[in-house]
């Protein structure tokens, strides 16, 4: 009972901090939107934009490892290898990934050097000053390679460790850095290049942080006790599946800016980056609550997950269902409060696909993360490069004849194509038999959850359409909206709590049948 209980209250910590970390960031992008668009304009904002999408998109070069070292620290910790400590297995992980990550690093980092110009001129179709902007600006951001590969090394072990606390500590720290170096940056006149130059430089300082902090926890071992090969193999072939992943994850995160940029210009890059920053926080979130059953997959039981797997995916179901609405309800008066009434027109015709898009894709969330942990990254690289591949195709056709709307419908491809991995996941865990008993286990109550939060939804837009009607202001409509839409979740679920609806039970307990945790009372119940 005491174990069940540390590993329940470790789960939970871990939760809330993986929660903290989406939440301070999220806010701190919330904060630096309009500020960063008072001060660059619209084009010169999209250029932001689209060179902190290249930027992520290098991170196809470093294979995924960050999530390859998370298993591997995972699985050591779990004792995966009787014949290793579990001190001088982290040390060999730890230097075999920083090694890979710096190689990789470097690669990418001369990619984009050589690529600055051809992006620039010929994917982006800028021209003079424009063009040497965007190029300069391009080969500072390759600086930033390195330290941002090596940043997700020290967040690997740390989660791989289930230390949540310090992996986030070290998000949150450089998302408020970036912001308060940015806004300096800014406000003494230093320009576009001198914000480039500002958030590289937090990149790096928040890097150094995190290795020397993940050094602390390695025990000294002579060379020939390192085993580089045999480790950056198990690496390798982990993230050699992920780079495939990463590939297609990018596809709805990033690529598709560079797209959008491509075929509709700059200024409908700011537009589609708006939406896409506010609809995207609805998968994020999803991500921040489950990402922390990957290491406990990866180091728990595997008899049991024929209960836990769907346990924890209505869970996350549930969650992302009221993720979803909140952001439904608040979505179309909270832009113009945002960014203003003139960019929030523009985006909000594609702010509606997008939301769509990303809430099917919290489904997929926790089919990922079990997969994951349970070391089969080749069925989510396959499901990925589907859904990522028929998107992109679906953005080059449809984009330049529906515009922002066409490429709104190419993003539901990516989530569509992606489900098979909750098929997959859920066969797996009924012991590679047919996924049938665990699929249908969640099919009661479901309309009745969806309907519910339809309704709460539009009431919580009504909400915000009257009061935008009657000239109260847009933040004080978002406000409104937000708390009929929180009202209504909270009356919803307590009037279907006590009906045959699962869904509807209260989270907390659904995470303690997770791991085996009693209710309170349940005991007494049973002995009645």
């Amino acid at each position: 009972m005491t174990s069940q209980a540390t590993r329940a209250g470790l789960l939970a910590g871990n939760t809330l901090w993986s929660l903290a970390g989406f939440a301070v960031p999220t806010l701190v992008a919330l904060v630096s939107t309009p500020l960063y668009l008072s001060y660059l304009g619209d084009r010169t904002f999209g250029l932001w934009t689209l060179c902190i999408a290249i930027l992520a998109f290098t991170g196809i070069l470093n294979l995924s490892l960050g999530e390859a070292t998370t298993a591997l620290v995972a699985g050591a910790r779990g004792g995966g290898d009787a014949a290793v400590p579990p001190g001088l297995a982290l040390t060999r992980i730890v230097t075999s990934a920083s090694l890979v990550f710096t190689v990789l690093a470097l690669l990418a980092t001369l990619i984009m050097v050589v690529l600055a110009e051809p992006i620039a001129v010929h994917l982006l179709k800028l021209r003079g000053d424009e063009a040497e902007l965007a190029v300069r600006a391009l080969r500072l951001v390759s600086i930033g390679v390195l330290p941002t590969v090596l940043f997700t090394v020290a967040s690997g072990v740390f989660e791989g460790l289930n230390r949540f606390r310090a992996s986030q500590l070290l998000v949150m720290g450089r998302a408020v850095t970036a912001l308060i170096v940015g806004w300096l940056a800014l406000a003494i006149g230093s320009g576009f290049i001198g914000l480039v130059v500002a958030t590289v430089a937090v990149t790096w300082a928040t890097a150094i942080v995190g290795l020397v902090s993940v050094a602390r926890e390695l025990q000294p071992v002579k060379w020939d006790q390192l085993d580089f090969l045999p480790t950056s193999r198990r690496l390798l072939g982990f993230g050699m599946y992920s780079s495939v992943t990463s590939a297609g994850t990018l596809a709805i995160g990033q690529l598709d800016k560079l797209v959008v940029g491509s075929v509709l210009g700059l200024e409908a890059v700011a537009s589609y980056a708006l939406a896409q920053a506010l609809a995207s926080k609805v998968h994020q979130v999803a991500i921040a609550a489950g990402r922390v059953l990957m290491p406990h997959f990866a180091s728990g039981d595997r008899n049991d997950d024929a209960r836990q797997f769907p346990t924890a995916w209505r869970a996350s179901l549930l969650f992302s269902a009221g993720v979803v609405t909140l952001a439904a309800a608040v979505g179309p008066v909270f832009l113009p409060a945002w960014v203003g009434a003139a960019r929030a027109e523009a985006a909000s015709g594609i702010f509606a696909w997008l939301l769509a898009a990303y809430g099917l894709h919290a489904l997929n969330v926790v089919p990922y993360y079990y997969l994951t942990g349970r070391s089969r990254p080749d069925v989510v690289a396959a499901a990925t490069l589907v859904g990522g591949g028929s998107m992109l195709v679906l953005l080059l056709i449809l984009t330049p004849h529906w515009h922002l709307h066409g490429a709104g419908l190419a993003a539901l491809c990516y989530p569509l194509g992606c489900l098979v991995l909750a098929w997959k996941a859920a066969e797996l865990a009924n012991g590679g038999a047919s996924p049938g008993p665990v699929l249908r286990g969640m099919l009661p109550g479901l309309p009745s959850l969806l309907g519910v939060h339809a309704l709460i939804g539009l009431a919580g837009i009504a909400t915000g359409a009257v009061a935008l009607r009657l000239g109260v202001g847009a933040w004080v409509g978002t406000v409104l909206s937000l708390g009929v839409a929180g009202a209504g979740i909270v009356v919803g679920h307590r009037a279907f709590a006590g009906r045959d609806a699962p869904y509807f039970g209260a989270s907390e307990a659904l995470f303690a049948r997770l791991l085996r945790r009693p209710r309170p009372g349940s005991a007494a119940r049973g002995q009645t």
